[in-house]
This record gives C-alpha cells, sequence and structure tokens, in this order.
C-alpha cells in the first residue's frame, strides 16, 4: 500500500514550496523518487530529472512522468528544488550541489542513523537555500 508514502511525499512537496515551471531534480530512482515525480506533476514544473543508479528505471520514470532519465549528474545544471529521495548522505551531498542559489532543497530520503556529509553552512546561507525535511510517520494496522 502506497498510501502513507504517497502522503509523506505529498506533504514534503506542499511544504518546499514547489511553483508551476520550476526545475526540478529528483535523486533516487526507487519507490519513493517515483512517488515524488509522479505527484511533482500536479504542480506542472517545467522539467523533472530522475537521477539514478539503475538504468532499468528509466521507462518506470518516464511513465511516472519524468522528462529525463540520467545515471550522472553532469552538465545538468542547477535546479529550482532539488529532491533526495535515495537514504544516502553522498545523495544528500548531490542534492546541495544541484540546487540553484534560491533554491530549495527536499530531503525525503533517510539514511542511516550516524551517517554524515560535509556541508559548508556558508554555502547554504550564500546560495540562500532552503533546507526541508519531511518526517516519516508509520501507520500501524489496527489488529
Amino acid at each position: 500500500m502506497l498510501t502513507e508514502p504517497s502522503a509523506v511525499v505529498y506533504r514534503g512537496l506542499t511544504r518546499a514550496g514547489v511553483t508551476p515551471g520550476c526545475r526540478a531534480l529528483v535523486i533516487g530512482d526507487g519507490t519513493i523518487a517515483l512517488l515524488v515525480v509522479r505527484l511533482i506533476n500536479l504542480w506542472s514544473p517545467a522539467e523533472t530529472v530522475m537521477l539514478g543508479r539503475r538504468p532499468g528505471q528509466a521507462a518506470l520514470a518516464g511513465a511516472a512522468g519524468a522528462t529525463s532519465f540520467v545515471t550522472q549528474p553532469a552538465g545538468l545544471g542547477r535546479f529550482d528544488l532539488v529532491v533526495e529521495a535515495a537514504g544516502k548522505a553522498e545523495a544528500a551531498a548531490a542534492a546541495f550541489a544541484a540546487a540553484r542559489r534560491g533554491g530549495t532543497v527536499l530531503l525525503l530520503g533517510l539514511p542511516p542513523h550516524g551517517e554524515t556529509f560535509a556541508l559548508a553552512p556558508d554555502d547554504a546561507v550564500n546560495n540562500d537555500l532552503t533546507i526541508t525535511g519531511q518526517l516519516w510517520l508509520y501507520l500501524t494496522r489496527l489488529a
């Protein structure tokens, strides 16, 4: 069932302030990333790029609404919104690197506790980044 993950993704996108015509990058190619691509289309972005590791996911990304699927970030430029949905510290670092000045980084992935990456606070400040995360709620099945 995808109700709870879809609700989390939707709430994260609404908190991130997605705007029509934005350029969006989704990092990750699993279920959550595919939900992001599907739901972000509610805001009519100009472009939604999915950055993943598994080329076999390209068809699913396209079916979900991605305008392109890439496995390397080189040459993509900067994005208004970058959503980290891979759950890896290196994906979070890539998200910060891909956000344009004045852009937003939405952290949806959940790396293992204690995983870190280097982020120079002055880069976040000088690039005027908005950084937001979304708490995952775990619904329990009622007996």
